[in-house]
């Protein structure tokens, strides 16, 4: 009896064992699935972060191309919108500085041809009224000549003053000539300064000298126009100072002749250094301004070609 109750308590005890294995091992399983859970999540939540952040990263990478792009597009609009307002305000001032250009031209072509005009007037004039004088001085001329007994002392005396006369009509009409010329270079020194002045170009330098030079020409006009009015005679004393006498009047005019010389030899320096100055401004000759004339030869060319 003592030994059934023994392999009772034995067996009662390796059952109560045995369940107590059991949930012990249930307990490790649940504890392995509790720690495989934890130790999974954060994966899982990891990996799920990594998809939302490069879902994020692209959306964000494209929503910045777009506004890139959009921005890109706006800049080109506005660059284009730039250009364009600066085109039309180059081309309003390139046609402002044209007309400027062209009235000044044409302004000072009117001005050169009206002082050419009225200087050739007033020579005519003085020429005019010299040729009374000449007639009439040569009619006193002949009247004294009667006192002169030799022939060929009068006949001499005659043609050395028509000489005279002629020599001065002669060489007042080269300095017109050289004048007119001189005047036509400044005219050409000033056409090349509007051009640099309208390419923004300092010219102060040669506005100044190109007014000395115009002073200057205006001055030798002046002389010509003076010399053109006198007229050369001579007092007959006696026969025997004919000579003398002669020698005089020609002497007169050529002191005269070589005075109004060299007020057009100043002109003509200073018209060349108004030219030299202007030549003191960088690249002066590429210098152009487009004019109506050159736009319509310009276009007609094209549309030959």
């Amino acid at each position: 009896m003592q030994s059934l109750v023994k392999s009772g308590a034995v067996c009662f005890n390796e059952t109560e064992v045995f369940i107590a294995f059991l949930a012990f091992m249930r307990i490790l399983i649940l504890l392995f699935l509790a720690l495989t859970i934890a130790f999974l999540s954060p994966l899982k939540a990891h990996e799920d972060n990594k998809v939302r952040f490069r879902e994020l990263r692209e959306g964000a990478a494209e929503r910045l191309q777009s506004q890139r792009e959009e921005f890109e597009e706006r800049v080109r609009e506005k660059a284009d919108e730039f250009r364009e307002r600066i085109e039309t305000r180059v081309k309003t001032l390139r046609g402002e500085v044209r007309q400027r250009f062209e009235e000044r031209r044409q302004g000072a072509e009117a001005e050169l041809k009206r002082r050419k005009e009225e200087f050739g007037v007033r020579i005519k004039e003085k020429r005019a009224e010299a040729e009374a004088r000449i007639a009439e001085r040569r009619a006193e001329l002949q009247a004294r000549l009667e006192e002169i007994r030799n022939e060929q002392k009068k006949r001499i005396a005659e043609r050395i003053y028509e000489r005279l006369n002629e020599l001065n009509e002669k060489l007042t009409d080269h300095f017109m000539s050289v004048l007119d010329k001189i005047a036509l270079i400044l005219d050409n020194v000033r056409s090349r300064t509007d051009k640099a002045e309208a390419h923004g170009l300092d010219v102060s330098a040669v506005r100044q000298t190109t007014t000395d030079a115009e002073d200057v020409i205006a001055s030798a006009r002046t002389a010509v126009e003076e010399q053109a009015g006198k007229v050369y005679s001579f007092n007959i004393t006696t026969e025997e100072n004919l000579r003398l006498d002669v020698g005089a009047a020609r002497q007169n005019l050529h002191s005269d002749l070589v005075a109004v010389r060299e007020k057009v030899r100043a002109a003509h320096e200073a018209v060349r250094k108004a030219a030299v100055t202007l030549a003191q401004i960088p690249r002066v000759d590429e210098l152009e301004v487009a004019t109506e004339e050159n736009s319509a030869t310009t276009t007609a060319t094209s549309t030959e070609e």
